[in-house]
């Protein structure tokens, strides 16, 4: 038997990247410097919660591998791993942790998938330098670990809306974020026709995308994960990779819901996801 631990995520600010100061200015600028603090310590206690519950699972970490939510598949994953972390991410910290425990990473995504996404979501957002994105002239060079991918040179792949976006105060009650709805009016304005079709079409496309990546990120789990190992998979909220795993893998989800407080007993474990 095959298993599998799904650990649902949200992104901090470090692992945004060169978009990580535009972020913050239109998080601040929509819901105020406060509620930005706020929401910075809520992602925190989630990080800190997670980290607690897995390791209170006390794994064998020399036959554990570890997928990421979009970490490419390269020849460089402890490369980027250890960049990011190194940028203060908590996601990635966390992996180092476990990898210095014995564990393995595990390129997860298609590059090719992520570079469309990536640039599907770019093309749907104005980019000016002043917004902290900065411009070629200025980036700094290339680290090693994205030499080969064509991937963006700054921090993870996160392609949100797909990804947990920072804050679930930004997530609405359908469980959509509101960064989504921003993204589908930018796209509105770059696009010919009536706003209801430019924004069912973006809305499509992002489906799509999201289900050729859960496919392929199951695909891989499939073809790596060997029998008696176990599988870590952190992974953003919009995702439902566990639709398209074998049944031999047995799915254990660490927790069931984001936000969480840390309670008593053992983390749940099912095929199916909570409400």
């Amino acid at each position: 038997m095959r298993k599998l631990i799904y650990v649902p995520i949200v992104h901090t600010t470090a692992d945004m990247g060169s978009q990580a100061e535009a972020l913050e200015r239109e998080h601040v600028r929509r819901h105020g410097r406060g509620e930005w603090a706020r929401t910075r310590r809520l992602i925190d206690e989630v990080w800190e919660g997670l980290r607690t519950r897995l390791l209170a699972l006390a794994l064998d970490y020399r036959g554990v591998r570890i997928y990421q939510d979009g970490l490419p598949v390269c020849g460089r994953e402890l490369d980027i791993v250890r960049e990011v972390a190194q940028g203060g991410s908590r996601n990635y910290a966390l992996i180092l942790e476990l990898l210095d425990r014995g564990a393995v990473v595990e390129g997860t995504e298609s590059p090719d998938l992520l570079r469309e996404e990536y640039e599907r979501i770019r093309s749907a957002i104005p980019i000016r330098p002043s917004a902290g994105l900065r411009t070629p002239s200025e980036r700094r060079t290339v680290p090693r670990g994205r030499m080969q991918t064509g991937l963006p040179a700054e921090g993870p792949v996160c392609v949100a809306p797909a990804c947990a976006v920072p804050g679930t105060a930004d997530r609405d009650a359908t469980g959509r974020s509101a960064q989504a709805g921003e993204l589908d009016t930018k796209a509105e304005s770059r696009k010919a026709g009536p706003p209801d079709q430019a924004r069912e079409e973006y809305a499509r496309e992002s489906e799509r995308m999201l289900r050729q990546r859960d496919e392929f990120i199951a695909r891989r789990i499939d073809e790596s994960l060997k029998e008696g190992e176990v599988g870590i998979l952190f992974i953003g909220l919009m995702h439902r990779v566990d639709r398209f795993l074998p049944a031999d893998i047995e799915v254990q989800y660490l927790i069931h819901r984001l936000p969480f407080h840390i309670t008593a007993g053992e983390p749940g474990q099912r095929r199916g996801h909570d409400g």
